[in-house]
Order: C-alpha cells, then structure tokens, then sequence
C-alpha cells in the first residue's frame, strides 16, 4: 500500500452529510486539520453544532507527511439519534422528523404580529411526522409551480395507507415554533428567535432573492432548522397549508383544546377558495430588513405584499402556466391560451395586451425587442380588446415587488 512516512505532519478530516440521510443532494464540509504532538496517540475531536436528527454523515481522514505526500482515505459512517417520538417507539418514515404532541402558542408571539394572527392562545396537537424539506419528488428535486389542488393530490397520493396530507396551518406553526415551553436550541436558529435576527438572513434565505438556492439542497445552509429537524421552515419555498384561508381562522381555535388530531383544519378546505401558506421569503429583496423578518416569522399567515394566486376556471395546466388574457366585460371569462412554440423554453419577464385586439406582447429577458403573437381566431374575442394579460399562477406565490 502506498503510504507516508512516519513522520506525521498533519491528518485532514472532512465530514460528508450522506444523501440518503435527506433525500437530496449530498453536502461535504472540510472540518478539520490536525497537527500531532505524538502522531501514535493522536485524538480528534469534531464538534458538530448544528446536527438535524436521523442524519448520517461520512468522516474521512487522511494523513499528510513532512514531504507533503498524502495517505490513501480512510472513512467511517457515524449517525445521530432516529427519527424517533420522544415519547414512544414509534418512528417517522425516512424523510420525516417527528413532532410530538405538545401544547404551543398559536399566533402573534411578539406582540407584533398581523390581525390575522390573533387571538395567540396555547393550543394542543397531538403528534405528526411532518417532511425534513418541502416536498420533492423521485428524483429529489423540489416540486414547484404548484397550484393547491396540485399540492393538496401530491400530498394525498405520498402514501394513502398512511393518511398523508398538506400540513394543516396548525400543525405547520407548531413544526416551526416547536413546543411550549421550548427546549433549549442545540441546532440550527429559530425562526422566532428575535436575539439573533442577522442569523435569519443570512442561513434562511430570506430576503435574497436567490431562486436558485431555494431549489437546490447543497447550496442551501443547513443551519436553518427547527428545533426537532425540519428543515427551511421560515425561509426558501413557500409552502402550501391544507386550510381555506380565512382572516378570522385563529378566532376559530379553541384555547387549551386537547381535541385536536392531525389533519384537521382550523377552516375547511375547499377545491376553488383561497388557501393558505406558509414560510419561504427569498423572493422579496426591496422591503426593509425588519419588515422582512417580521414576515418570515413562524407565526406570520400572510406576506404584506402578497396576492393570492386566482384559479381560472378551465384555465389549470399540470406542466406549465398559460397566458389568461382579461376582459372589462364580465360577461367574456379569461381567454386561456398556451405560451406560442417559438416561445417555448425562453425566459418571459411579462406578457400585456397589444395595440389591437388579436395581439399579446411578450417581453423576454434579456432582449430589446418585443415579441408580437398574433392572437387565434375566435368569434366570442375577436371584437374585444383586453385590458390586462398574465400568466396563470402555478407558482406558489405570487409576491408584489
């Protein structure tokens, strides 16, 4: 085997977060480097500050000698406690953190918070096991663009046995807040923690306007956890809650209720209301610093400049977004239409009604010139100019910049 000499200059330790432990892409850190005193009775000492609970990490060492020359790699897989109840031996699937039952404040818990987070009142949900990230698919990859009813089938067809559903925005504020009284924090910051409010920006995401880390795992800073392991609650992706969202909803919730169980919303669901959602502000960079803390807080059912996305009837497309043109006269529903082929696959920065009414202006990153599409024939427009265009909201927010 090819090694160093005796003469021990250094070990190398680098810690890898094993992909299958999340079901994304893998993380490496280079942690260590040692120099020995006595090369024979070396010990090292990794202090993991921020460890989510199920992980399994990979540590691989390496020595280096006095004439630089480096040892093959030697490694060992270490792992942390399983996603395990606290309370019981029942485990999550792989993939999920558990939540125990516990009482925890529904609501404004600063003082600060909006209309639609009052009344704050202790509440009681029993256990759940919730996802470590918003949900992906097979692959990994983050699922995005979605509409409710695309979020609310996902989550129902996960695994039907099991009665899996979109968090209802109970069980998602308790996942975020954690348990009352809250444990100490031995990982990750907490999206209510006002004593370090610079940590939020800078490991959640919030407030950047960086899109691409909010769908890639490895870029994304692990330190942005909860208290029992989920992961980018208050920061990257919106999430959707299987609640019809209603101002009042918190008024709905019983103070103390130890009658609660999973699933259950505080307002019904419906297939064509407004629902709501929770978490992700990457995408609002232009409001103050505090105004975007205050909005990426776990308590915080509404962004101050959201809209929420409008279902157009007839206008739903699994794959990707169509052009909804809007007409003053209530009696023309939105004209849906696909984005034209020669458009297909190019960055669209916005879409508005054109100077005759069979024409829609594209706007595309990056170019000067306009693209003009003549509209498609059709007797019940033809004579109608309408007065805005946009696309239908897949996403799952639409913010107001």
């Amino acid at each position: 085997m090819d090694s160093p000499n005796g003469n021990i200059l250094q070990y190398q330790l680098t810690r890898k977060l094993l992909s299958g432990s999340t079901g994304g892409s893998a993380n490496t850190d280079s942690i260590l480097t040692v120099t020995p005193s006595n090369y024979d009775d070396t010990v090292f000492f990794d202090t993991v500050r921020y460890l989510p609970p199920g992980a399994t990490y990979r540590i691989y060492v390496q020595a280096m000698d006095s004439t630089g020359h480096l040892s093959q790699i030697d490694s060992l897989d270490i792992s942390d406690s399983a996603n395990r109840f606290s309370n019981s031996t029942a485990t999550c699937p792989s993939g999920y953190t558990p939540i125990p039952a516990a009482t925890f404040q529904l609501g404004d818990t600063d003082g600060q918070g909006d209309p639609d987070e009052l009344p704050a009142k202790h509440y009681f949900i029993k256990s759940f096991c919730i996802e470590n990230y918003e949900h992906r698919d097979n692959t990994g990859a983050f699922q995005i663009h979605m509409t409710w009813q695309q979020a609310n089938a996902a989550c129902e067809s996960a695994s039907p046995a099991d009665s899996t559903h979109l968090c209802t925005e109970a069980e998602w504020e308790r996942a975020c807040k954690g348990p009352d009284p809250a444990p100490p924090l031995t990982y990750g910051y907490q999206a209510e923690d006002s004593t370090n409010p610079g940590a939020m920006l800078n490991v959640c995401n919030i407030g950047t306007g960086d899109s691409i880390m909010a769908v890639t795992q490895s870029l994304r800073n692990p330190s942005c956890l909860t208290k029992e392991g989920a992961f980018d609650m208050p920061g990257n992706l919106a999430e959707w809650t299987q609640d019809a969202y209603s101002v009042n909803a918190y008024s709905l919730a019983e103070a103390g209720s130890d009658t609660l169980y999973p699933g259950r919303p505080l307002v019904a669901p419906n297939d064509t209301g407004l629902h709501g959602f929770r978490g992700g502000y990457y995408l609002d960079t232009h409001l103050p610093t505090a105004t975007t803390l205050h909005s990426a807080r776990c308590s915080n059912r509404d962004y101050p400049t959201q809209i929420r996305p409008q279902v157009y009837p007839g206008c739903i497309n699994p794959s990707q977004p169509l052009v909804a043109l809007i007409y003053g006269n209530s009696l023309l529903p939105p004209r849906c239409l696909p984005i034209p082929d020669s458009l297909q696959g190019r960055s669209i920065d916005s879409v508005s009604p054109g100077a005759d009414s069979n024409q829609i202006i594209f706007l595309i990153h990056g170019v000067a010139q306009p693209v003009i599409y003549t509209l498609p024939p059709n007797p019940s427009y033809d004579s109608s100019r309408p007065i805005s265009a946009e696309f239908t909201p897949l996403a799952l927010a639409a913010i107001t910049l």
